[in-house]
């Protein structure tokens, strides 16, 4: 009778053990049930919204840029510069019929795609559905008129008359349906604009009441050529 009491006793925590261990798979898989269900819910919504609004890629692109002054700056004791300011108009057309959140952004001026002269920065903003917006941008370059790229730059203006730029950057943007953001898609732009500055758009003359010498009568407008690329 003892040696049975101790063997049942002994029997117990192997018993324990063995239920204890069947409870734990139990709420695991329960939990893993819940999230699977979640998950489910989840994608069955996503799928429903996305039948609903037929999301489209929206646009982002440079319209237009103008070159509104080229001048140099001599400066005492020190190489003189090369001066460019340039505008710019991006149009941004959303064709979904839900708002796009953009993101701030900043873009790169190239010319002739290579020497790099200046960045354009793009503040955030929000795009309701169905609308084009259009923004403007400046960018003040400057380059060391000693140097190869700022004389390759002035012999294009002044004697080929052509003028070749490229403006590259992306744009981050999230379609906002009932204040919810969705996960954000980038916009690769790359634009090529090239200008051909007049005869009538040149003029050599000094600015009054500074050394600065003026090289442009009149700005000149670029025709841009934009690709756009759409990534997560």
């Amino acid at each position: 009778m003892a040696s049975y009491n101790r063997a049942r006793a002994g029997s117990f925590p192997e018993e324990n053990y063995r239920a204890s261990k069947f409870s734990c798979k139990r709420c695991c898989c329960c939990i893993s049930t819940v999230f699977l269900i979640i998950a489910v819910i989840i994608t069955v919504i996503a799928l429903l919204i996305l039948l609903v609004l037929k999301p489209k890629k929206p646009e982002f692109s440079l319209n237009s840029a103008k070159v509104e002054s080229l001048m140099i700056e001599p400066k005492p004791n020190m190489p003189s510069s090369l001066t460019m300011n340039i505008s710019m108009i991006f149009r941004a057309s959303n064709p979904n019929k839900v708002g796009i959140k953009y993101s701030a952004s900043k873009f790169y001026v190239f010319y002739n795609g290579v020497t790099p002269v200046g960045v354009v920065y793009v503040a955030a903003f929000y795009q309701p559905s169905h609308s084009n917006t259009t923004l403007t941008a400046q960018v003040v370059a400057k380059l060391n008129s000693l140097q190869s790229p700022a004389m390759n730059l002035l012999k294009d203006v002044t004697v080929n008359r052509h003028l070749t730029m490229r403006i590259t950057g992306d744009v981050g943007a999230q379609l906002r349906f009932l204040r919810i953001n969705s996960p954000k898609i980038q916009l690769a732009v790359d634009c090529q604009i090239v200008g051909s500055p007049g005869q009538h758009a040149m003029r050599r003359s000094k600015t009054p009441g500074s050394n600065r010498i003026s090289l442009l009568y009149s700005p000149v407008s670029f025709k841009p050529f934009c690709s756009i690329l759409m990534y997560i």
